[in-house]
């Protein structure tokens, strides 16, 4: 996953999995990065995780690196928004293999190279199916190519089978 901006206000974190940012700082403070007294931790300084930035005269905020933070709050269990927001993040690139798992209720999300979803599904058979396909796809090469080849057009006794 590529992100738009190297760091992210604790809102547009909450934008990503889809909560609040009173949500989002209780989840940093269970993670040892935010503490009781509403400040990013020693350990986020320390680990940069966060920076302070210029927010109008003698005020402040924190902003959160992106590509610690996120990933972090996934290993900790917290699922993103499907999709994310695309003020946030770029459009990636499909890359396998690929993995699934369960979300909730029935809702899985197949998982690509770098460990983020690449698509959610809702059944354990289409979830089995989608990531079966996809690695049939990323064995054969699918997604190594640069600019797609047209497509094949076949015409067999009334049926086009486009390939």
């Amino acid at each position: 996953m590529k992100f738009k901006k190297e760091h992210l206000t604790p809102t547009e974190l909450g934008e990503m999995f889809g909560v609040s940012e009173d949500e989002l700082v209780g989840w940093l403070e269970k993670v040892g990065l935010h503490s009781s007294e509403k400040l990013p931790s020693c350990r986020a300084h320390d680990e940069e995780y966060c920076k302070a930035y210029s927010h109008g005269f003698r005020s402040f905020k924190w902003l959160w690196n992106a590509e610690k933070t996120v990933p972090r709050l996934i290993k900790a269990g917290h699922h993103l928004a499907s999709p994310p927001p695309s003020s946030l993040v770029e459009p990636s690139e499909i890359k396998g293999p690929f993995t699934c798992r369960s979300i909730a209720d029935g809702a899985h999300e197949i998982i690509g190279e770098d460990g983020f979803p690449v698509v959610s599904t809702v059944g354990d058979q289409n979830a089995k199916v989608v990531t079966k396909l996809l690695n049939v796809a990323h064995d054969h090469g699918v997604f190594d190519q640069k600019k797609p080849a047209p497509p094949e057009r076949i015409e067999t006794e009334g049926f086009v089978i486009v390939a």
